[in-house]
């Protein structure tokens, strides 16, 4: 009806729709109808093509999976997973009988099965990422299974159990179950000969010389102190392969047959808990000399995995590089917490405990990692080199950081005793923003670009999920509560219960340097009156203050909505915070989140 779109920037993207009139609407005509697919649009107009999206936001809480809009509406939910089967043998199966024309039964020996459905309910999901348009990959820890679901809760596959027919790496006895596993990754690899991939893995399997694909599972294994990764292989007709050896059947399928696991365990007897893990692939020549293979050319890729372990330190000496293996120096373990890279016999080739936090002054404040419950890597380009740097998120129990592989600030170069600290957030930070406490489950990084002030072009804003409970605290900010229901006095009454939230943080206004960190309220209490600070631009009155500055929470889950603020003369209320999620008005409403262990979003 010749309308055109809006385009409202929000953080530094463009994610929010609106259709209006022409007339009020100064941007370029819009050349052919839009196209939409799942929470996506793409608007072909005279300047270009653009694409929008409206910030869904995946959220893993104790017992359900909920997605949420930028809205703070529930736009989905799921509660467990449905699979289908049967029982007592196969469905029966019918033909056309050409000479009766009779419908007949071809397995009537065996047609004794009926179709059957099985529902779990979720029980602790720890990490709900999507794979494609519509699929999710859940860790359903407390069902201690690693699950593909679609958006109707269906299962498309499971990983509850492994086979070690194919390599034959766990000794007699270890459980070939998972037990509360808290990660996994999945990838397919293409493989042009399927008989040639067997022989790259040094064994005397045969199948085929056409081309077939691999999946892979990597798994943190929690409950039983590894990392697993299966594989299942499949021709290109999609079925799955069953080896041969020697010209005879192997007696197995490549299905969930293991390929890799950890050997700090079953070898070395560390009971590690491996938690957020993450697969690399790095040139054996870039490698350090003593991480390299010796039999393997330098342009050869070698598979590491970085993983977090939560009950795991290196202490000793702090002059000698904490190096799990070599002759550097002796090194102890103690409980506490590490980033591990683990070689491809899955052997830890270093591990990192220990922080370094500028202080403002050209010095640093040395930090052990304290009961980390995340970590992931992501890649960046160098704008002094022009490289690409690992850079990695962490959350432990002081808070959350963006680190860098450490570098001597004396030589320039490389000092893996530590991480090196560009961003960070501490609990305490996070108290005298909000009030509340934080207890960072995980730390996802956003596209999102920090565009003014210390940190532009260079930090991104984070998505963080928080399982604190308790009371909040608006009295951090001077608030005096007001137990007179006079609005004169104040419009906070007192504290108000918290379940947990995910939010999205901009640290615009947080420095690097410790331990300033240039913090601003997520709400500014102002003549003993609470004002919200959502990311708008407030003019607080007719005051000299003048329009407050952007909020640093961009976003939360659960919704909060603080009492009216007085107007004029003091008419406003006196009451506590409201959570809520959605809105009944619009029917998105539902239970707020409790506790939530996983937040991320597809963009």
């Amino acid at each position: 009806a010749g309308a055109q779109i809006q385009m409202v920037k929000r953080d530094g993207s463009y994610v929010h729709l609106r259709w209006l009139k022409k007339s009020t609407v100064a941007l370029s005509p819009i050349l052919g109808a839009p196209v939409a697919t799942t929470n996506l649009l793409a608007v072909n107009s005279i300047e270009g093509v653009r694409g929008y999206e409206d910030t869904y936001t995946m959220i893993a809480e104790g017992n359900r999976l909920i997605e949420v809009n930028a809205a703070g509406d529930a736009v989905w939910t799921c509660d467990g997973t449905r699979a289908y089967g049967t029982a007592g043998g196969d469905l029966p199966q019918y033909i056309v009988d050409p000479g009766s024309g009779n419908v007949i039964p071809v397995n009537p020996t065996s047609a004794t099965g009926v179709a059957v459905v099985q529902n779990v309910h979720w029980s602790r999901p720890t990490v709900a990422r999507r794979i494609g348009v519509s699929d999710l990959l859940v860790v359903d820890t407390g069902n201690n299974r690693v699950v593909q679901v679609d958006r109707g809760g269906n299962v498309v596959w499971e990983v509850v159990r492994m086979f070690d027919n194919f390599k034959t790496l766990l000794r007699q006895g270890d459980p070939l179950t998972l037990n509360e596993p808290s990660d996994a990754q999945t990838w397919t690899e293409v493989i042009p000969s399927i008989n040639a991939w067997f022989s790259s893995q040094g064994l005397p399997y045969t199948y085929s010389n056409a081309a077939g694909y691999v999946i892979h599972y990597l798994i943190a294994d929690t409950g039983n102190f590894r990392i697993v990764e299966m594989i299942d292989v499949y021709d290109a007709a999609g079925r799955v392969v069953t080896p041969n050896i020697g010209g005879n059947p192997a007696g197995f399928a490549m299905l969930r047959q293991l390929y890799f696991t950890t050997s700090t365990y079953g070898v070395d007897g560390k009971k590690y808990r491996y938690g957020p893990l993450q697969r690399v692939l790095v040139a054996n020549g870039a490698l350090p000399p003593t991480w390299q293979d010796p039999s393997k050319a330098a342009g050869a890729l070698i598979r590491l995995t970085l993983a977090l372990i939560s009950n795991y330190r290196t202490v000793g000496d702090p002059t000698i590089v904490q190096n799990a293996v070599g002759a550097l120096g002796q090194t102890m373990e103690s409980g506490g917490g590490s980033i591990v890279v683990l070689s491809e016999a899955g052997k830890p080739l270093s591990t990192v405990s220990t922080m370094r936090i500028p202080n403002g002054a050209g010095g640093f404040t040395i930090q052990d990692i304290d009961n980390p419950t995340w970590f992931s890597k992501f890649d960046e380009v160098d704008p002094m080199s022009g490289l690409i740097v690992f850079k990695y998120l962490l959350a432990d129990s002081n808070g959350c950081y963006q680190l860098r592989p450490g570098v001597d600030p004396m030589t320039g170069l490389p000092d893996p005793r530590y991480m090196d600290v560009e961003w960070l957030m501490t609990n305490q930070d996070y108290y005298r923003m909000t009030g509340k406490k934080l207890i960072a489950q995980s730390i996802r990084r956003l596209n999102s670009v920090v565009t003014v002030g210390p940190n532009a072009g260079r930090i991104h804003h984070f998505l963080i999920a928080n399982r604190a409970a308790g009371s909040d605290n608006p009295s951090n900010f001077g608030i005096t509560y007001n137990n007179t229901g006079n609005p004169a006095n104040g419009n906070i009454a007192g504290p108000t219960e918290f379940r947990g939230e995910v939010f999205e943080i901009d640290p615009t206004t947080f420095a690097y340097a410790a331990p300033f960190h240039g913090y601003t309220p997520d709400y500014f209490a102002f003549g003993n009156f609470l004002v919200p600070m959502d990311g708008k631009t407030h003019t607080v009155g007719a005051t000299t203050f003048g329009p407050l500055a952007q909020a640093s929470i961009a976003w939360r889950s659960s919704s909060e909505q603080a009492p009216a603020t007085p107007i004029g003369a003091f008419i406003g209320e006196v009451g506590t915070f409201r959570r809520f999620v959605g809105s009944k008005d619009r029917a998105t409403s539902t239970a707020i989140l409790e506790s939530p262990f996983f937040a991320d979003r597809q963009f």
